[in-house]
């Protein structure tokens, strides 16, 4: 490998100064994306979380799927200071996005400043990163928490620095108290450490400190979401088990904080090492790969099982084909830049990692290892139907990782280009050179200025088309007229202090607008999955055998699953709440249209209001405001109203098991009314007709 120049690390670090300026610059002057539905929903529960109500939605259900700090956070100036919040959480993911190039940077600076360089220069043309930087959701301080949380814990490792390791171990708490995707990242650091035979004395004290901190820090969210559901959370046991699960972690801290000291008095550090610099792969033993590797793999492999069993999965475990090509039909026209140049430079890189020289492999090998330690949680995230912002992390690692492999392509290139006029003055018996017995000689100028600069203008191109083209989110708009007309008619309307529900769509941000003057309820689609047994071929397996489902759509992020209400729980949940007034709202994938139908007078709900918005591109966003008369809410005798897609999509798991399904066919056939109609309703009535008759 070429030697580093002066010249290399001057240009890097412009490229990365650059790269971090372009990044902000834009979302100065491009004007923040209307409130998403996840912006309102933690504001809410932030507002509460100040009022002594605890992590509760505005509509008073307790949130407890992720812990409360960046609610709080987001909070907290407006309710102190009277400063905006949005303009607040805005700020801090526009920071916190440009910490993220930066750390993003920093790991390819490990294995070369050029490869700092291009990395920093490769987030530019990742224009998902900038928009999620334009709201105030949790997911880039997440990403930028977890991969701060690895840059001070190989620091930690590699210094032996308790400071280091205190301060990796606060960023893992709060990382985990923002959200608890950093968790697969934990046991890295340590890894890394065993892969470069530290010694394990000084090993063991910082990981001792490290889970030390952590724990202490993560413990009140353990102990408030045992008080409130008697679970410890995530493990799903009983909450007396949290006492011995403490009692393990702290043992295991402090056991290995004293085992660190014994064998720190047996061991003998040579004097010539430098904690401060790497030790490499030249000096590694073969037990030290085996523990690292095998380490990382047993995580995932754990990870894996645990995260298999999760019950929104629904028993479909992580490995499901037809989600896997949903979720990249969805997904990958946003990331294709960083898909495409990533993968094939992470191919590279293991290229690399297998002939480069040692300082290229020990840098390689630490985000290779993140990178299996956190694995199952992309088979998760594809798996749940979730955004890839919950990847942001190892999008980052993939760009820094891909960076370093079209690096060491074009060096292996320059290498052999330079092979071709060395000129062996020797007899002609004697071999060519190879690239290897070349003399080490720096990378050409020329070389250095056109592959940085060069892909430093093709991100900003790419971020500057994207940002000009997307001046506001493609449905802000419309979404914005719908809120702005319900949220005045119900102040017009409506008498402060009566009770107002709300479906999902577009139910948090109206509902922001509205407290604290009405009390409020949301009453929403629940999620479930084809079931040929079932009286009407949809429930959950070994779940109750329902017979009265009511309104039925696709569920758009899973292949197997469909967003539906219940004709007996809605109306009980109607009657319930007390509502009088009823908002719903539809024209995105996450509503269910064809609840629409099924509001009707006869069924207890008036249609007074209605509001449409027009986005740039897609449905229009339709709000509806209903009156309703809770004497006459019932739905005994109504159709079974769904979409044309959902009863594709039920008719496809129906008839992989014919024999089975032939009752629910028939059961359908009787109540089944199809929405969005058309010449394709006639199509699946008669795929229906045929399973019902056998």
């Amino acid at each position: 490998m070429t030697p580093i120049t002066s010249l290399e690390r001057r240009l890097a670090g412009a490229a990365i100064s650059a790269s971090v300026a372009v990044f902000l610059g834009p979302l100065v002057w491009l004007p923040a994306f209307y409130q998403s539905f996840d912006e309102a929903k933690y504001l809410g529960i932030g507002y509460n979380l100040l009022a002594g109500n605890g992590p509760r939605t505005l509509f008073g259900a307790l949130f407890l799927t992720h812990p409360p700090l960046w609610p709080a956070t987001v909070a907290a100036p407006d309710v102190w200071f009277g400063i905006d919040a949005l303009s607040w959480g805005h700020l801090l993911n526009a920071l916190l996005g440009a910490g993220f190039i930066l750390l993003v940077a920093s790991f390819g600076w490990q294995i070369r400043p050029v490869v700092g360089g291009l990395a920093a220069a490769g987030c530019l043309a990742v224009p998902y990163l900038h928009d999620l930087a334009r709201t105030a959701r949790l997911d880039v301080p997440t990403a930028t928490l977890a991969l701060l949380y690895l840059g001070l814990g190989l620091l930690a490792v590699r210094r032996t620095s308790v400071g280091w390791a205190f301060a990796a171990g606060a960023v893992l708490a709060i990382g985990f108290l923002v959200k608890e995707t950093v968790l697969p990242f934990a046991p890295v650091p340590l890894l890394v450490g065993i892969l470069e035979l530290r010694p394990w004395s000084r090993l063991l004290r910082t990981s001792g400190v490290v889970l030390l901190v952590a724990a202490a820090g993560v413990s009140w969210w353990f102990v408030m979401y045992a008080g409130y559901v008697h679970r410890v959370y995530r493990l799903g046991t009983q909450a007396w088990t949290l006492l011995p699960l403490a009692i393990v972690v702290v043992g295991v801290g402090v056991g290995a904080l004293v085992a660190g000291s014994v064998i720190g008095r047996r061991e003998r550090i040579p004097a010539d090492e430098s904690p401060a610099s790497p030790v490499l792969s030249g000096r590694q033993s073969s037990r030290g790969r085996i523990l690292a590797w095998g380490g990382a793999v047993a995580w995932a492999l754990a990870l894996t099982v645990f995260f298999g069993r999760q019950q929104e999965l629904q028993g479909a475990g992580l490995f499901q084909p037809r989600q896997y090509t949903l979720w990249l039909q969805a997904w990958l026209p946003a990331l294709w830049p960083v898909v495409a140049v990533g993968i094939v430079g992470t191919m590279l890189a293991i290229l690399a990692w297998m002939r480069a020289d040692e300082r290229y492999r020990a840098g390689l090998e630490a985000l290779f290892l993140a990178t299996i330690c956190s694995a199952p949680l992309t088979l998760l995230v594809i798996a749940l139907g979730e955004p890839p912002r919950n990847l942001l992390a190892q999008i980052g690692l993939l760009i820094a990782v891909g960076a370093a492999g079209w690096y060491w392509l074009a060096d292996a290139l320059v290498r052999r280009v330079r092979m071709g006029t060395v000129r062996v003055e020797a007899a002609p018996a004697t071999p060519p050179a190879t690239s290897s017995e070349l003399p080490a000689r720096a990378m050409p100028p020329s070389f250095l200025v056109t592959g940085i600069v060069g892909t430093f203008l093709v991100g900003t191109a790419i971020l500057g088309v994207h940002g000009l083209s997307h001046r506001t989110s493609g449905s802000g708009d419309a979404r914005s007229v719908d809120v702005s007309t319900v949220t005045d008619w119900v102040k017009g309307h409506v008498p402060a202090g009566s009770k107002v529900g709300f479906g999902s769509l577009l139910g948090y941000e109206m509902a922001l607008e509205l407290a604290p003057h009405y009390p409020m309820v949301q009453i929403h689609q629940t999620l479930t999955t084809g079931d040929p047994s079932a009286p009407e071929g949809l429930g959950a397996r070994g779940g109750p055998r329902i017979d009265d489902w009511l309104a039925v759509d696709v569920a758009p992020r899973a292949a197997l699953q469909f967003a539906v209400f219940r004709a007996s729980d809605f109306a009980r949940a109607v009657s319930a709440t007390g509502i009088r007034t009823y908002v719903y709202t539809i024209g995105t994938n996450t509503s269910v249209p064809s609840l629409v139908p099924a509001l009707t007078p006869e069924h207890g709900f008036t249609l007074l209001d209605r509001a449409v918005g027009h986005p740039a591109s897609g449905p229009p966003i339709e709000s509806f405001v209903f009156a309703v008369d809770p004497t006459h809410v019932s739905f005994v005798g109504s159709s079974l109203y769904i979409t044309g897609d959902a009863l594709d999509r039920l008719l496809g798991q129906l008839e992989a098991a014919p024999a089975a399904a032939r009752t629910a066919a028939a059961n359908l056939l009787k109540r089944v009314s199809i929405t969005d109609g058309g010449t394709r309703a006639a199509t699946l009535m008669e795929r229906l007709d045929r399973l019902a008759r056998g």
